[in-house]
């Protein structure tokens, strides 16, 4: 998982807010089995095995 991945999600979350849905709460989420680069950034949910298996 890479900030691109972000972009992503980010883009998604923007297209649906100019569509009328309420996104004001929307909490950016990365999964992963692979792990994550450093380029994330901050305020992004990691979810990765540890997590999921907890």
């Amino acid at each position: 998982m890479t900030a691109g991945h972000v972009d992503r999600l980010r883009r998604a979350r923007d297209l649906l807010s100019v569509k009328g849905y309420d996104t004001r709460d929307t909490v950016l989420a990365c999964y992963s089995g692979a792990g994550f680069h450093d380029d994330i950034p901050e305020g992004v949910r990691r979810v990765g095995l540890k997590e999921l298996y907890a």
